[in-house]
């Protein structure tokens, strides 16, 4: 394999694992409340 062959089979893994990433975000703030978590941070601090 060239050295872009590995360059771009990389990029491509980093941006499947960035958007993995971003849809468990997405779900975790659709799935819970987000004025309960803001609540949470003014508590704390």
């Amino acid at each position: 394999m060239s050295l872009l062959g590995v360059f771009l089979a990389f990029n491509e893994g980093l941006e499947l694992g960035i958007l993995v990433v971003l849809t468990v975000f997405y779900f975790f703030l659709y799935t819970t409340d987000p004025e309960k978590i803001l609540f949470k941070k003014e508590v704390n601090d």
